[in-house]
């Protein structure tokens, strides 16, 4: 049999209270949706230095 490839990419991305878009990361379909909510919180730092306090939903 022929290993499917999957094309499928997965988004996470982080708001504020607002709703207003902070940060974006995309990452490989194949890998764990855990690894975007390791790297996304870093990145929502250091672009927002004012920023304290960061949530995430049960799947990270």
């Amino acid at each position: 049999m022929w290993a499917r490839r999957s094309r499928a990419a997965q988004k996470h991305i982080g708001v504020d209270t607002l709703r207003l878009l902070l940060a974006v990361l995309i990452t490989p379909g194949s890998g764990s949706a855990n690894a975007g909510g390791i790297h996304l919180p870093p990145s929502i730092a250091t672009a927002h230095p004012r920023i304290t306090t960061v949530r995430s939903y049960t799947g990270y």
